[in-house]
């Protein structure tokens, strides 16, 4: 499985040159954009070398709000994904309502969704991590703390 830590530049479209071998990372249809590649075991590595330009706010950790997994939702035909699951901080009221639509297949009536997320928020209710699908068999991970997982690296530059 692929792990990405995501970035951006902060100074506009003054690109600065990122501090690690090519290898290391994957940019997005943006420049502006970035995603460390990492294993677990190699993260803490990976962050120091770009340390100082974190700490220069030369570069800002990507981070998922409720508001950009509501509009990865809302584009999800054009990004051609299903969403699959999605974990949440606390479990809402009316979760049933949720698992119902995920068990009667219908995970991509978005307007429901969206409606139940809606819901969910005003109850005070985070998300932790949605899973989507590429074309039905890849999937995607993507966390709250701007982590990408996928077992294909090619399928997440789609994301940023």
């Amino acid at each position: 499985m692929d792990l990405y830590k995501l970035y951006r530049h902060n100074n506009g479209d003054k690109i600065q040159p990122i501090p690690v071998q090519p290898a290391e990372y994957i940019e997005g249809s943006s420049s502006s954009f970035f995603g460390l590649h990492f294993q677990p075991d190699t993260y803490q590595v990976l962050e120091a070398k770009i340390k100082k330009a974190i700490k220069k706010k030369r570069f800002i950790q990507h981070i998922m709000t409720y508001n950009k997994y509501v509009e990865l939702i809302r584009a999800s035909e054009q990004l051609n994904i299903q969403l699959y699951k999605m974990d949440f901080t606390l479990e809402p009221d009316n979760y049933d309502e949720w698992e119902d639509l995920f068990l009667k297949n219908q995970q991509n009536d978005v307007n429901r969704i969206l409606y139940l997320l809606s819901d969910f928020y005003q109850q005070g209710v985070g998300i932790n991590k949605m899973i989507v699908r590429i074309n039905g068999n890849y999937q995607i991970y993507i966390y709250n703390n701007g982590v990408l997982c996928s077992k294909r690296c090619i399928w997440v530059r789609r994301f940023y």
